[in-house]
């Protein structure tokens, strides 16, 4: 991310359109650990960070449980 959030966007998008299914905890804690460093206080009246850390929860909300899955597949 290196404090260019408008960088942080454009990569994360392909991401945020996965399916819940194929949200597996390798991007979901990659993603946490994006929402805990825009939390920075430099990123505190940034629109951008705010946008991305909804979408953020918003992603890792609807990511389903390794339970969930194989009740699905099974």
């Amino acid at each position: 991310m290196m404090g260019d959030l408008h960088g942080a966007a454009e990569q994360i998008s392909p991401v945020m359109s996965m399916p819940p299914k194929l949200r597996m905890a390798t991007v979901t804690n990659y993603l946490v650990e994006m929402d805990a460093r825009l939390r920075d206080k430099r990123f505190h009246r940034s629109d951008i960070a705010s946008d991305l850390r909804e979408q953020i929860r918003e992603f890792n909300a609807a990511a389903l449980s390794a339970d969930q899955v194989a009740k699905e597949d099974g």
